[in-house]
Parts: structure tokens; C-alpha cells; sequence
């Protein structure tokens, strides 16, 4: 594996450290940020191929090529033709799916879908999305699930319906319409309480919405959480809530489906896909009203919801072992005579 990033004190033009992570070989290659935007994509090509004559020297010259997101283009590709291997380009850039490219940006896009062998974006939209920018063999692979994420028994001790929303704290994440719709649940369903775990730049502002709210015993900030205590406050939770104005393939969706929750989430990206076959219900994106709604629908019909079934279309769909598979059967399709 080659990852690439700009760090303020790296060496000049860039520099490459070899070692094992994970149980996997990783060459992180850093260079100084440059002035001009574009340049850092030339040291990752330089560094790439100097990657590529490194493993070529030991004997090992890949067959598959494998890029994440557009932007490991203008390494990704010379390393694949240098080896006559097959180029894959993994998508999963919102700005795609949004169509918020900048012109410069859509210029790479289109050169590097154009010459990949196969464009892999993460769900529908996103796949229309890199169709119209020129790639011409595409096929939708999901995010991987954490091992973090799995059933637990579920514990209700206080009779309150636990609604939980992971997410950074940003005006993208529509946490002002989900705290309206708050409001307005509470309405029909008193019970409900709400777990924000994430962090960020709207923080203060949103801290004080829920005080203007009265909802200061109802809503709890947690902060920024790691994998391990998400997997925690998921267990302890009856439903999430993603009121997202913009997202791709929200990973948060899966980890808690494979938990044995629901999921109320806005009709942004993936996030359709995610909620097919069951897994809980779809409202417009910036609708305080419907998001309230679904919020006490799903409150009410928490025991409709078979939580071994969710967990087992989490796995089916997200966990690794089934995402492996579909790795390992795209790689020998593209590279079988």
C-alpha cells in the first residue's frame, strides 16, 4: 500500500518510509505543501514510481493497480502502465457526488475515469455521477464495516427511547433540523432523548439551539468518540438518526444496522441503499417536520425491527469478510485472459 500526504515539515521534494502496518506493507510518502496547487501530485507520481522500481527490483510487479478516489490519478495510472497492470480507481468523494468538482478538478476527474480499466464508486448516485464525467466500466462497492461493530444485548432500564446521531458537528450534518425535529417528537413521544457524539465547529451555536429549546435534560453532547465507545453508545441506543444535507456512504448507517438499530436518515447519497430491505425509514434532507415524524414512527414500531436480522444485512452487506470476496472476485476478472 502507498499513502500519500503534504506535512509542513517534510523533506524535500518528498520522502518515503517503507515499513508494516496492520500486517500489511506501507510506504507513507510525505512532501512539503506546496505553493502551488497540483504540485503535491507530481511528487506522488515521482514517489510512486520510485515505489513501483523498489517492488520491481524485489520481484514483485503488480497486476492490479488500485487508486483511491480520482485524485491518486496522476500516481495511480504511470505505475499502472509502467507494470501493465489493471488500474482501479475506488470512489467515494462527496464533491463527486454533489457535483461540486472545481473545473480544474473535473479536468482530472474525466482524464483519470477515462483511462481507469474499472471506476468503483460506493453507491448509485455517485456511480452516475463518475458515468458523466467519462468512466465507462463502473461497479458499486461498499465501505467496509469495523469488527468494532457487532450485536450487543440491548439495556432499557429508565423506559427512555434513546435516539443517537453520530457526526462531526458541521452545518453539512442538518444537526439544527435534527434538533427541531427533536422538539416536535417530544410532542408525541416524551420518552425520547437524544446522544450527540461527535465534535466540531458548531458546537457552542448548537449547545445553545438546545438550550433556546428547553432541551437541556434531553440532549447530551458527547464529544468526539473512539470506534470502541461508539460501538458502546450504539448498544445502549433504540434507533439512530442521520439528518445529513450531504453524504456519500455514511459508515455510521452500517455500524448501527450490524448493532440491531433502525435508522431514520435523509435522502442524501447512499443512504436509500443503505435503509433497503427494512433497515429503517428515508425523509427529505432539510425537513425538521418529516424528520419528526419518522423519529416517532420508528419510536413506536422499535419492536417491528428484528435486530439479529439488521445485524445479519450489515454483515451481508459491509463486513469484511464479504467485502473482501467482492474484491478478490473484481481482481481476477480484470486480470483473467
Amino acid at each position: 500500500m502507498l499513502a500519500f500526504s503534504p506535512r509542513p515539515r517534510a523533506a524535500r521534494p518528498y520522502a518515503i518510509a517503507d515499513g508494516v502496518e496492520d500486517g500489511l506493507r506501507t510506504f507513507r510518502l510525505t512532501y512539503p505543501p506546496p505553493r502551488v496547487p497540483g504540485l503535491g501530485l507530481i511528487a506522488a507520481r515521482r514517489g510512486a514510481l520510485d515505489v513501483l522500481g523498489k517492488l520491481r527490483d524485489e520481484g514483485f510487479v503488480p497486476e492490479v493497480v488500485h487508486g483511491h478516489i480520482f485524485l491518486s490519478g496522476p500516481a495511480a495510472l504511470p505505475a499502472a502502465r509502467r507494470s501493465e497492470a489493471a488500474l482501479v480507481i475506488q470512489e467515494n468523494l462527496t464533491r463527486v457526488t454533489e457535483r461540486q468538482l472545481g473545473r480544474g478538478e473535473r479536468g482530472l476527474a474525466r482524464y483519470v475515469y477515462r483511462r481507469a480499466d474499472l471506476v468503483c464508486p460506493n453507491n448509485a448516485r455517485l456511480e452516475r455521477a463518475v458515468k458523466e464525467l467519462g468512466a465507462a466500466a463502473t461497479k458499486t462497492m461498499p465501505n467496509v464495516l469495523d469488527a468494532e461493530f457487532t450485536l450487543r444485548p440491548r439495556q432499557r432500564k429508565d423506559g427512555a427511547i434513546r435516539a443517537i446521531n453520530v457526526a462531526s458537528l458541521h452545518d453539512k450534518k442538518g444537526h439544527a433540523y435534527l434538533l427541531g425535529a427533536l422538539l416536535a417528537a417530544r410532542e408525541t413521544e416524551p420518552r425520547l432523548t437524544l446522544d450527540l457524539v461527535g465534535d466540531g465547529p458548531l458546537r457552542a451555536e448548537l449547545e445553545d439551539q438546545v438550550r433556546e429549546l428547553g432541551l437541556e435534560d434531553v440532549v447530551t453532547f458527547h464529544g468526539f468518540e473512539p470506534h470502541e465507545r461508539v460501538a458502546e453508545l450504539l448498544a445502549h441506543s433504540d434507533l439512530l438518526v442521520l439528518s445529513s444535507l450531504r453524504e456519500n456512504q455514511p459508515l455510521v448507517v452500517a455500524e448501527a444496522m450490524a448493532s440491531g438499530l433502525p435508522t431514520v436518515g435523509t435522502d442524501v447519497g447512499g443512504v436509500p441503499e443503505m435503509l433497503e430491505g427494512g433497515a429503517g425509514v428515508v425523509v427529505p434532507p432539510a425537513d425538521a417536520e418529516a424528520l419528526a415524524r419518522a423519529i416517532v414512527d420508528v419510536s413506536r414500531g422499535l419492536d417491528g425491527y428484528e435486530p439479529e436480522a439488521l445485524a445479519r444485512l450489515a454483515r451481508e452487506r459491509y463486513g469484511p469478510e464479504s467485502v473482501a470476496r467482492r474484491w478478490g472476485e473484481t481482481y481476477r476478472e480484470l486480470v483473467s485472459p
